[in-house]
Formats: C-alpha cells, sequence, structure tokens
C-alpha cells in the first residue's frame, strides 16, 4: 500500500506522526514537573535615546537631577518616551536669546522634549542690552538737540540710550531769547552743552528767556561798605560772577577780604568774610571754571611778624564755600608767601604758583587742591640755587582738562640763566623739571592764558638796542601746541620813547584766539587779536599817544565770538581818575577807549563771559565820611 500512496497523503502523514511527536514531548515534560532549575524567559531589552546640549555664548543648562549641567557642550542617555525638562541660566550680563533644536519652539528660560529619538537641544546666550530713558523738557522758546537717541525737542521729548553711552545735548535759544539755565541731570552746567555718561534713567531740562536789552545797565550798585578797594570779578557761562576785594577792618589798619555772589536774575548777594584772621590781607587772586561756575580764591596775609602764609577757599555754585585752607604744606620753608596766582579746571581741582622767600632766595612754588579744598604737599618749582638768583611774578593758566603750565621770570644770578622760566603740572603725573623758555635780561614779566584744548599763549616784552643811541621795545608771543613750544613770534615793535612798555597782558577763548595789550612810554595803549594757530596783525592804539597817564593796570577779556573788552584808570581835569573802555567787534572793528565812569577812585576790572555778558567793577570815593566802596555795572550783550 505504501508503494501506491500519493504524494499528497505522504505529506498528511508526516504532518500527524509530527504533532503526536510533539504531544508525547510535552507529556514527558509535564511528568518531569516542567523542567525545574532552566531560567525564566527575561522579557524584551530597555530602548534609550541620548539627549545631546550645546551652549554658545555665557550661560548653562541643566535639568533639576543634574544629569545634564551644561556650559559648553554635554549628553546623557534617556529612557525612550521619557520628558526631560531643561533650564536655561544666563551668566551675569547675558539673556537666553534662543533655544535651538528639539527646543526650537521654546520660549523662556525653560524647554521641556520628549524623548522618542536621539535629541539635539541649542541654547544661545547674549550680551544683555541695557537702555535708559532720558528725558528732556524744554521752557520758554528754544530747543535742545543730540545726536545720541537723536533728540530734537522744542518742547519735550525722550530717547532710549545704551548703558554707559556718552551723550551731548546743546540747548539753543530761538531768536530774541537766551539759554537761562539747566535742571535735572544737567543743573549746574552753566554752558549751552551738557556732557554725561548715562547710567540711570535720567530726566533733563532746559530753560529759556526772553533776551535782555544789549547795552550797559544803567544802575550803579554799591557791592561793599565805606573803607573798599581793589575788586576782581570772574563770570561763567551763564552770567553767574563772583567778586572778591578789600574791606578795611573797623578800628584796625588791617584789610580783610571779601566777597559777593551776582545772579543775573537777583543781583548781587550780601558780602561776606572769606577769613577772619587779624593778620593784614596782602594779595589775591580769582580763578573761575566757566561751565560749572565753581572758582577758588587764593591769597597771602602777613602775620605778627611780617610774614605771610598763602591761603585758599573753593566755591561750589550748588554748595557754597569750603573751609579756608593754608595752600602751604608741611614741608615748606619758613618765608614769605607773595604772588600768588590760581587756576582751576573743569572738575574744580586747583593748581596754584607763588614766590616764596626763605631767607636766602626768592623761589617759586606750586601746589594742587581736590575740589574739596584740600591741598596736596607744595613742590618746589625750580632748582637753580644761584647766588644772588631771585625767580619772582609767577602766571599760571589751568585748562579744562586738569594741566596747568606755570611761567615766571628769574633776575640776578648768572646772566644765561635769567629770563623766563617754565614748569608744566600734568594731570594724574604731578609737576615736571623747570625748563628756560627764553634767555632775555632786562625783560618785562611774562603772562601767560590758555584755550579749552590746552593750547597757551605767553607774552613778554623786552628792550633791544637799535642804534647807539636809541632802543626798540619788542612785545614777543610764543605759543604751546601740541606739548611742545613754538619759536618766538613778535608782536609789536617800536623804537625810541616808546621802548619803554608795561608788562604785556593777554587773555585767550576756548577756541584760541589770544588778545595781548600793553602800555608804552607814549601813554599810548596798543593792542592786537590772533584767530587760533593765526598771524599777529598790526596792534591798534586804543589810548591815544601823549594821553593822560593810566593810574591803574590793564585788564583785557574776551568772549567766545572774539569781542574783547580792555579796561582801566586814566587821569581827568578834576584831579581825578575816569575808568575807561576799549572795545573791539568779532568783525575786527576797534573803539578807543572812551570814559565809561567818571570820577572814580581807581582799580577797575571787568569780566567778560563766553556769550558777551559782562560785569565791571572799580573803586569808587562817596564821599569822606562814607569813604571808598566797591560799585558795579552790568553789559548785556542781548545773547
Amino acid at each position: 500500500m505504501l508503494e501506491t500512496m500519493t504524494l499528497a497523503g505522504a505529506v498528511r502523514l508526516l504532518k500527524h506522526v509530527m504533532r503526536g511527536a510533539a504531544l508525547t514531548l510535552a507529556l514527558s515534560l509535564s511528568a518531569c514537573g516542567g523542567g525545574g532549575g532552566a531560567d525564566p524567559d527575561p522579557g524584551p531589552v530597555p530602548v534609550t535615546y541620548s539627549v545631546s546640549v550645546s551652549v554658545v555664548g555665557n550661560g548653562a543648562i541643566a535639568t533639576a537631577s543634574g544629569s545634564i549641567n551644561c556650559g559648553t557642550v554635554c549628553s546623557t542617555n534617556v529612557a525612550a518616551n521619557t520628558s526631560v525638562t531643561l533650564t536655561a541660566t544666563p551668566a551675569a550680563g547675558h539673556t537666553l536669546q534662543a533655544w535651538g533644536g528639539a527646543c526650537s519652539s521654546a520660549r523662556g528660560n525653560t524647554c521641556t522634549v520628549a524623548v522618542s529619538q536621539a535629541t539635539l537641544v541649542t541654547a544661545t546666550f547674549a550680551a544683555t542690552s541695557v537702555t535708559y530713558t532720558v528725558s528732556v523738557s524744554v521752557t520758554g522758546n528754544g530747543s535742545v538737540t543730540s545726536p545720541v537717541g537723536s533728540i530734537n525737542c522744542g518742547s519735550a521729548c525722550g530717547a532710549s540710550v545704551p548703558a554707559n553711552t556718552g551723550m551731548s545735548l546743546t540747548a539753543t535759544p530761538a531768536a530774541g531769547q537766551v539759554f537761562q539755565s539747566w535742571g535735572g541731570a544737567c543743573s549746574g552746567v552753566s554752558s549751552t552743552t551738557c556732557t554725561l555718561t548715562i547710567t540711570q534713567a535720567v530726566s533733563i531740562s532746559a530753560v529759556f528767556s526772553a533776551a535782555p536789552a544789549a547795552g550797559w545797565s544803567n544802575t550803579v550798585a554799591p557791592l561793599s561798605i565805606g573803607g573798599s578797594c581793589c575788586a576782581k570779578v570772574a563770570m561763567d557761562a551763564a552770567g553767574r560772577a563772583l567778586a572778591v576785594w578789600f574791606t578795611l577792618e573797623p578800628g584796625t589798619p588791617n584789610d580783610n577780604l571779601m566777597a559777593s555772589r551776582f545772579d543775573p536774575g537777583t543781583g548781587w548777594s550780601t558780602p561776606v568774610p572769606l577769613e577772619s584772621s587779624p593778620r593784614d590781607v596782602m594779595n589775591v587772586d580769582l580763578a573761575m571754571d566757566p561751565a560749572s561756575g565753581r572758582a577758588v580764591v587764593m591769597w597771602t596775609q602777613g602775620s605778627d611778624t611780617s610774614v605771610s602764609a598763602a591761603w585758599a577757599r573753593h566755591f561750589d555754585p550748588a554748595s557754597g564755600w569750603t573751609a579756608t585752607q593754608p595752600v602751604q604744606s608741611a614741608g615748606t620753608p619758613a618765608g614769605r608767601a607773595d604772588q600768588v596766582t590760581v587756576g582751576i579746571d573743569a572738575q574744580g581741582n586747583a593748581v596754584a604758583a607763588w614766590s616764596q622767600l626763605d631767607g636766602t632766595r626768592i623761589s617759586i612754588w606750586g601746589n594742587r587742591a581736590a575740589p574739596s579744598g584740600a591741598w596736596g604737599s607744595a613742590q618746589l618749582l625750580e632748582t637753580m640755587d644761584e647766588l644772588g638768583r631771585a625767580d619772582g611774578n609767577p602766571r599760571i593758566a589751568v585748562a579744562p582738562q586738569g594741566d596747568a603750565i606755570v611761567v615766571w621770570q628769574a633776575s640776578g644770578g648768572t646772566v644765561a640763566n635769567r629770563g623766563t622760566w617754565t614748569n608744566r603740572y600734568t594731570a594724574g603725573a604731578g609737576w615736571g623739571t623747570a625748563s628756560q623758555l627764553v634767555a632775555v635780561s632786562g625783560g618785562s614779566a611774562p603772562d601767560i592764558a590758555i584755550d579749552a584744548n590746552g593750547n597757551a599763549v605767553m607774552v613778554w616784552g623786552q628792550i633791544a638796542v637799535a642804534s647807539g643811541t636809541e632802543m626798540y621795545a619788542l612785545i614777543q608771543a610764543k605759543r604751546y601746541q601740541a606739548g611742545a613750544w613754538g619759536p618766538a613770534i613778535q608782536v609789536g615793535r617800536e623804537l625810541g620813547a616808546n621802548s619803554v612798555l608795561s608788562a604785556p597782558r593777554v587773555k585767550m577763548n576756548a577756541a584760541g584766539a589770544a588778545l595781548v595789550a600793553w602800555g608804552q612810554g607814549d601813554q599810548s595803549i596798543r593792542a592786537t587779536v590772533a584767530p587760533a594757530d593765526g598771524i599777529w596783525p598790526t596792534p591798534t592804539i586804543v589810548k591815544p599817544v601823549a594821553s593822560r597817564a593810566a593810574g591803574s593796570a590793564l585788564v583785557l577779556a574776551i568772549d567766545g565770538e572774539g569781542n574783547v573788552m580792555l579796561t582801566w584808570a586814566q587821569g581827568n581835569d578834576q584831579g581825578g581818575a575816569d575808568a575807561m573802555l576799549a572795545t573791539r567787534s568779532a568783525a575786527g572793528a576797534w573803539v578807543a577807549g572812551t570814559v565809561h565812569q567818571a570820577a572814580i577812585w581807581g582799580d577797575p576790572f571787568i569780566a567778560l563771559n563766553d556769550r558777551g555778558n559782562a560785569l565791571l567793577l572799580w573803586t569808587q570815593l562817596v564821599s569822606t565820611s562814607v569813604g571808598t566802596q566797591i560799585q558795579a555795572r552790568r553789559y548785556s550783550s542781548g545773547r
């Protein structure tokens, strides 16, 4: 039968046999207790995926468990379908700029991602961009502008400015208006430009008012009681001023030092004494920073042994006067201080120089004070100790940045070492070494002035032989620019009787225009004005030849546009003196000296600010019972 079985039948038979064998095996295993001792089925292997994190910039990415804590690049394995929360922490001064990779759509500093495959997450941090609001308001007719923030205010405006940005705001009055004052973050700035660094939100205000009529006031303001003389005055860019003068102490022959403040809106303040010593005030100098109105007054005072000491007080429009401080310091040799000269920078630091007789010679000393009025250690500015040498007539010029130049006259000693000497104070570095600037024997004392950029002009007079019978007078000038002195330049030259001359004086405005004037032996006064870095024009005679003799020192002033004023006292037919005034416009037109105030006792002094406003002070004999007073008149430029 097997031989005749079909293929299909054979297949069916094989299946039945295999089923039987499987059943038999199963029964056998069951009878044996299920195959004891064999390992159970371990089940499926768990699935994990890598989570990789990459950081760009300054910051970190971390999970709460700490399994991820990245400052740059890191990774970990996470079970499939697990949710992972990542937190971005910026470094100081930075912020999270953007997530990337699997967190591209995340917002804020956290991102939660479901891990179902290998996952990449990126985070980018950037430096924080901090801005502050600058708000500007305007009162009156004018505008405030600044290129930073595109500020252009006619009434009120504001801008967002990046932190630590320096910005300058300029106040521009409308026609017929003048800038009056800054307020808010610019309070105390008297110029029309306020510069500040933005470190917080600030508010700034500017006030404009109607321009006063141009010309001199008719009112003569008495500043002092009787027994006063010899006033000096300085004015800032806003028209505020400070005046100082001598007044006899009642019942004594000694002079006290007095001061009064001027404000365009309120006039002169009640005079106050600057010192209370029983010693006599000997001489005084006054300097003011035109932008801030900060000032310093320096004077010498005789002791009961006829030895002078140098003293000073600082003034700040916001806080008033500091206490009186000695300018000389411990270690300064005992001796009489004299011929003080002082200047002040834009920060309120003062630099001073003076001549001092220490018992054997006259030498030049210098010192510097902080805005608080505290002076440092005095320093000897020249060390040439020759027999018979005398150094005197120091003059100082201080730039707004704090650098200063001192010049003085050396006489006696070796002929080759006579003439004009100089020393320089550099802000942050101190005094330099003295050097001879001009080798001239018999010349006049020098004078010096400086502009807003630290460029200076020094002038002096000298006599030279023209022939066996004639001499001629030279007025010479040197410019200090880019850290070096230039050659001597002739400003004026006269023959014969004109060779007898007074010491020339020089003033500069912020832009560098320089005014020089002097008196000559023919009773004339000559003056000339040179533009910044320019040539000196032919001098103009501002006091006629053979006119009445000048009875006081010549005082000069120049404003920001180049307008100038000169004043001096001159004899009159009544046997007294008149206050004379000569002027020059910025266009170059001179008006010779004319009587400005008749029948004065003497000592006219003038101050002129960059906007062309002026104050003229003089000593007036009121009556034999009242005595002499300090009186003043004000000039308004209309600007």
